[in-house]
């Protein structure tokens, strides 16, 4: 005797698969939002340990965005980001920080700095400067780039296909005791 299916049976195995199949889709989507989430908490995490170096080492602290890349060096979406103890002029060299690298797919840029390369510096008052271009650990600036555009902050713009978040830097930290002085200081 040959048994086939129920209209009901069909009808809720057909209810599971399109189920599935929604789930899947939302889980997939919703994917990308957490790509730009990643980006702007590692954005603040670098942003916070840097400050919080700069303070301590004696000669600031530099942050350097590059664009993310896979083994063969191809450019992937996102960005990559590496801490530096130390600000590149007479005064040191960079010296990598303990912090590890961060690599994220979410995108980055800066209004004036558009988007990686480019390095962020703060001194030990906490006050921010950036340039276009990615310093390296043999880099000397002759003086301070200065904020981005001449305003008193940056705005870091993150995004990913669904989603936009920013992010502003005060170029200008205010820190209780601290000198009123240029994020990077020249020779």
């Amino acid at each position: 005797m040959q048994r086939g299916f129920t209209l009901i049976e069909l009808l809720v195995t057909v209810a599971i698969v399109i189920t599935m199949t929604a789930l899947a889709a939302a889980i997939s989507q919703g994917a990308f939002p957490f790509a730009m989430r990643s980006a702007v908490d590692e954005f603040d995490a670098q942003i916070a340990y840097a400050r919080s170096l700069a303070a301590t080492s004696g000669n600031g602290a530099t942050i350097v965005f590059e664009p993310r890349r896979d083994a063969q060096g191809a450019v992937l979406p996102g960005f990559s980001a590496r801490v530096y103890a130390g600000r590149p002029n007479s005064a040191g060299a960079l010296k990598a920080a303990p912090m590890p690298a961060v690599s994220v797919s979410g995108d980055i840029s800066e209004a004036s700095l558009g988007s990686p390369p480019f390095s962020i510096f703060f001194n030990s008052a906490g006050h921010a400067s950036g340039m276009s271009g990615a310093v390296t650990t043999g880099s000397v600036l002759a003086s301070d780039p200065g904020c981005p555009g001449g305003g008193p902050q940056m705005t870091f713009i993150f995004r990913d296909p669904r989603a936009t978040d920013r992010r502003l830097l005060s170029c200008v930290q205010s820190v209780a005791g601290a000198p009123s002085v240029p994020a990077v200081q020249g020779p």
